[in-house]
C-alpha cells in the first residue's frame, strides 16, 4: 500500500492493512477498477451442464489488462469465487480493526420473524415491516438503471396479515417526479400570491 506510513497509524492496523492487501484487497481493487472503467465483468459467463449444472463466471487472467482483446482466461478464474473469498477477506480484516478498538463482533440479525413484532392486539391498520432493495441493472445496450422493488408486510382492521410485493420502474419514477413537479409549481405560485398581495 503506497504512502501507508503517512498516516501514522498504529503498527497493528497497519500490519492488517498490509496483510490484507497482499494476499488478495488489491487483486480485488484491480479488478473492480477493469469492471468499473474499462470492461465488464460479466461478460463471459456460461452455464456448466456436466458433471453438475452451475453458472460459471470467468475473469480475465490478468486483471491490470485494461484492452478486452488481451483478455486471456487460460487460469479459469472464478469470479463468483474471488468475490465470496474477497468479501469474507474485507469483512475478517473490518472485524479486526474493530476488534482493536475494543468492539466486539455481535450477531446481527437481518430477517423479519412474526415472532419480533410482538403482540399485534389490538387489531388496527398499521405497517409491520417494509423490505427492500435497489439493484442497478444494466440493459442490454450498456445503459444502467436502478429499479426499486419492496415487500411491504401490514396488519388490516381484522388482524389479517396483507403482503404487498411493490415495484418502482423507471417510467413510474418519472410520472411520480413529474406529479410532484406540478405540485410544487402550484405551492410557489400560490406562495407568490400571498407574498405579492
Amino acid at each position: 500500500i503506497k504512502n501507508i506510513k503517512k498516516h501514522n497509524l498504529p503498527n497493528e492496523i497497519e500490519n492488517l492493512l498490509v496483510q490484507y492487501w497482499d494476499t488478495g484487497g488489491s487483486k480485488i481493487r484491480d479488478y473492480r477498477i477493469l469492471d468499473q472503467h474499462y470492461s465488464g465483468l460479466v461478460d463471459h459467463i456460461f452455464l456448466q451442464l456436466r458433471p453438475s449444472k452451475k453458472v460459471l463466471l470467468l475473469f480475465p487472467d490478468n486483471p491490470k489488462e485494461r484492452s478486452r482483446k488481451n483478455f486471456t482466461y487460460d487460469q479459469e478464474i472464478c469470479g463468483i469465487s474471488i468475490l465470496r473469498i474477497g468479501f469474507d477477506e474485507v469483512h475478517e480484516l473490518i472485524e479486526n480493526v474493530a476488534e482493536y478498538f475494543g468492539y466486539m463482533p455481535t450477531l446481527v440479525q437481518t430477517s423479519t420473524n412474526l415472532y419480533q413484532l410482538g403482540d399485534l392486539r389490538p387489531f388496527r391498520n398499521r405497517l409491520l415491516s417494509f423490505l427492500f432493495e435497489a439493484p442497478i441493472k444494466i440493459d442490454p445496450d450498456g445503459k444502467r438503471a436502478q429499479n426499486i422493488s419492496g415487500i411491504r408486510m401490514s396488519q388490516k382492521e381484522d388482524g389479517k396479515l396483507e403482503l404487498q410485493k411493490m415495484y418502482l420502474t423507471k417510467q413510474k419514477l418519472k410520472e411520480i417526479n413529474r406529479r410532484d413537479r406540478s405540485f410544487l409549481e402550484r405551492v410557489k405560485e400560490a406562495l407568490r400570491i400571498l407574498i405579492y398581495r
